[in-house]
């Protein structure tokens, strides 16, 4: 399953996959899962090359995923992807690699999902519908916006990226998918001013927001996912000291970026947070500003992957592997 189809087939059933992958957590709360429960992730460092490559398996017991994955900060062959790799669907007993998706698109829609499933456990009920922006017009970012529209949240968000051309790829991709409007923002500063919650969804090696921030423009949301390397940062070391209600994705969360460089400084610990998975089970909302934190974890992976392989067999859509296990000799 190429980048094209994975795209196509998620997209056209967010709604689906976000109900599955709300299910999938709330399941895990329910049997009191550990970190385990939520995957493993193992990271692999190459002396002189720079990122990391990843490898990231799950099972469900019906259904095993391990994605292979690199972070691409050279581009020099492939300029246009941070993410670059492939999901493999194994069988659970034979072991044999049942299907092949390109990861790039499900990687970073299953983080989308992940944000939107943070908003609605930080903020249930009739909460206000959120004045998002979005820092980082990438494909999270973009598939932030269309998660957040699809869900009935949002008729527009606003958009800074001080890449160029970044927001009005972002804009056309919008358009396209009969997405949100997209209001370009010149500075982060402006965006700040229009927004109540806000997407960090960038490959910044510097804090891009602060706890004063949170605090200044009366934020009610934000979400931190681009800090996905011990070389990135998106917040400040003065949030955990901020009045700050703090949603991370999983304890795997904590082996990168912020999280981890916060645990390493004592400034906040594992058994100071809520995880997702706890605050979808038991939604109450805060009366504060929440922070959802995630550098992505493999049962989002896993949620994505086999609900996209359903589709594409059910369908006949994709390019069969061969030899099968059934006519091989």
């Amino acid at each position: 399953m190429d980048e094209t189809l994975v795209h196509r087939i998620l997209v056209d059933h967010i709604g689906e996959l976000t109900a599955r992958t709300g299910k999938m957590l709330t399941s895990v709360a329910d049997a009191d899962g550990g970190a385990t429960s939520f995957g493993d992730k193992d990271l692999f460092y190459f002396d002189g090359v720079p990122g990391d490559l990843r490898v990231m398996p799950y099972s469900d017991g019906q259904q095993m995923t391990v994605k292979v994955i690199g972070t691409n900060e050279a581009r020099t062959e492939v300029p246009d992807k941070i993410s670059v790799g492939k999901c493999l669907l194994i069988h659970p007993r034979d072991h044999y690699v049942m299907g092949v998706l390109d990861v790039a698109a499900l990687s970073s829609l299953r983080t989308a999902v992940g944000i939107l499933l943070g908003r609605q456990a930080s903020s249930p009920g009739e909460a206000p519908a959120p004045r998002l922006g979005i820092v980082g017009a990438g494909r999270v970012g973009f598939y932030t916006a269309l998660a957040f529209q699809r869900a009935g949240l949002i008729d527009s968000c606003a958009a800074f990226d001080p890449g160029p051309g970044a927001v009005e790829r972002m804009l056309e991709l919008c358009r396209l998918e009969s997405g949100p409007a997209v209001v370009p923002c010149s500075s982060l500063t402006e965006l700040l001013a229009r927004c109540d919650s806000v997407v960090l969804a960038t490959d910044a090696r510097r804090p891009v927001l602060g706890g004063a921030d949170i605090d200044a423009y009366g934020l009610r949301f934000v979400a931190s996912v681009g800090a996905d390397a011990d070389n990135l940062r998106e917040l400040a070391d003065d949030v955990p000291g901020a009045p700050v209600s703090f949603l991370v994705g999983s304890p795997l969360c904590f082996c990168l970026g912020d999280l981890k460089r916060w645990q390493q400084r004592d400034l906040l610990q594992p058994d100071g947070v809520t995880y997702l998975h706890q605050a979808l089970a038991a939604p109450r909302g805060t009366a504060g500003p929440t922070c959802y934190i995630s550098t992505g974890f493999p049962m989002l992976d896993h949620a994505a992957a086999t609900f996209a392989y359903e589709i594409a067999t059910a369908h006949g859509l994709g390019r069969p592997l061969a030899p099968t296990p059934r006519t091989a000799r």
